[in-house]
């Protein structure tokens, strides 16, 4: 009985997190329908364990657990591959962001040489 407790307090805990930070995770609306499902198929499996055993019954797995795992290893790839593809999003954000700025910082010199200023008068990046 206490583990079950402990279960449903760590959930309300990651929901709260999720929650409060809601502005800065940007969940699609998607995603907080899955996690929503989560969290009810969690509550539901904490109090009733013999839930996940039909459930895998019905879907052709012999026991809950296994059922478990398997949901759990396809949740960790769908969670790594999304967390891969928004790295490398932000990878090309930042390879344009900072061609951007050399772009502008290489017409900005250009600009202040015309002008009479000299090569030097501009500031040169890193410096």
């Amino acid at each position: 009985m206490i583990i079950k407790l402990l279960l449903i307090v760590a959930l309300l805990a990651v929901a709260i997190t999720f929650l409060r930070k809601r502005h800065a995770t940007r969940f699609q609306a998607g995603k907080k329908l899955l996690f929503a499902v989560f969290v009810v198929l969690f509550v539901a499996s904490v109090i009733q364990p013999d839930l996940t055993t039909r459930a895998a019954k019905l879907v052709g797995v012999g026991r809950g657990a296994d059922l478990l795992l398997y949901v759990l290893v396809v949740a960790f790839l769908f969670a790594s591959m999304n967390t891969y593809l928004k790295f490398k999003d932000l990878e090309v954000r930042l390879t344009q962001l900072t061609r951007q700025l050399a772009v502008s910082q290489a017409l900005r010199r250009d600009e202040l040489a015309a002008a009479g200023g000299g090569p030097d008068a501009a500031p040169r990046a890193g410096t």
